[in-house]
């Protein structure tokens, strides 16, 4: 979304004095999602609507829309109230996954990098608590630990706001077989992803669903600071939610089923 289109989408948005939100009969959190466009914005609205942890979940649009389910809310900027958690889920402009094929995702705000200060301001007005910026990144681009460090202005901002947690995760894109997309997409986007086969094997991206499963966990349980994540790191984290889900399902001393034949 352009600086210009962003402006119009908040325009006549009144923040300051914002009152605390409590949902009645409800102790769960709040959460906003800026961004839920492409395969990965869909996956964290699925995963935020499927999360206990969250009682109401707003998805910002640029159209009134009604979204079927009774947790998730469409809210324009002017409707916008105080939250707890605000996930922006960042679209880089070549980015050919970055909206559906179909355009069923047209009616959300689209968040380019050149918006993100301006939403930062915004979240802190709603008196957010914390705050995740996931931005896809090109595996050679996070070589060197260049990915685990801070890098575009907009997360020095983050950084330096009121926010008690920031979280910065830069997951490697993917590639998802999917017949909402052209050849020349498909082609466009696998050049992307597939340099990770000159990389180590660590930087193995994460398919879309694990992707936003792990952050909205990350961030529901996060603790008060910043914490950056590069592809790898996200690999590690997410191998280790995995192991903990097992243990959990799983009693320790269960005896294991011979296998069938």
């Amino acid at each position: 979304m352009s600086s210009s289109a962003l402006d119009q989408a908040l325009a006549g948005a009144q923040f300051e004095g914002v009152p605390a939100f409590a949902l009645p009969n409800s102790s769960g959190r709040t959460a906003l999602l800026l961004g839920a466009n492409g395969r990965l914005g869909e996956q964290l609205l699925a995963s935020l609507s499927s999360n206990a942890a969250y009682s109401r979940i707003d998805v910002a649009t640029v159209a009134n829309i009604e979204m079927g389910v009774a947790s998730v809310r469409a809210r324009r900027a002017a409707q916008f109230e105080a939250i707890d958690d605000v996930f922006i889920n960042i679209s880089a402009g070549d980015d050919a996954f970055g909206s559906s094929y179909y355009g069923r995702d047209a009616a959300f705000l689209s968040v380019g990098e050149a918006d993100v200060e301006a939403l930062i301001s915004v979240v802190v007005a709603l008196k957010a608590k914390r705050l995740a910026l996931i931005r896809p990144m090109s595996a050679y681009q996070q070589m060197g630990g260049i990915g685990a460090a801070l890098i575009e202005p907009y997360e020095y901002v983050a950084h330096k706001s009121k926010l008690e947690s920031v979280l910065i995760c830069r997951p490697t894109p993917l590639v998802e077989p999917t017949k909402a997309v052209t050849f020349a997409q498909k082609l466009f986007g696998g050049y992307l992803s597939l340099n990770r086969f000159a990389m180590p094997k660590s930087f193995e991206p994460i398919r879309s669903s694990d992707a936003a499963m792990l952050f909205v966990d990350l961030l529901a349980n996060a603790q008060p600071g910043l914490v950056v994540l590069a592809a790898d790191q996200l690999r590690a984290r997410l191998e280790a939610q995995r192991t903990a889900y097992r243990a959990a399902q799983i009693p320790k001393n269960a005896p294991i089923s011979a296998p069938t034949k």
